[in-house]
């Protein structure tokens, strides 16, 4: 497995998920292409789009969290509970294959 690096292409996916049903599958909203040092903002803006005022802050605080640096496994996520959003990061050396796809 290659190790992440700053300046890796990663795929971010945004999906909505049922909160009310789990079993579901999610709605993917958005994909995006972006850089490892871009993918706070981008994830940021998309929360932005998705995201009322009121819950924006502590999502954009996990985005920050959660996405500054690229995490040995090659993926990492973010499920908002209370807004159903789902942030999915893959880096290229994700072992993901299910979700190469998307």
């Amino acid at each position: 497995m290659t190790t992440p690096n700053a300046g890796d292409r990663v795929r971010l996916i945004i999906a909505r998920l049922d909160t009310a049903q789990p079993a579901l599958v999610p709605q993917i909203l958005r994909k995006v292409e972006t850089t490892s040092t871009g993918l706070v903002n981008a994830a940021a803006g998309c929360a932005r789009e998705f995201v009322t005022s009121e819950h924006l802050d502590p999502l954009v605080g996990a985005i920050k969290r959660t996405f500054s640096t690229a995490p040995d496994s090659g993926y990492a996520a973010i499920i908002n509970r209370r807004s159903g959003l789902m942030l999915v990061a893959l880096w290229p050396c994700a072992p993901i294959t299910s979700l190469s796809n998307l």
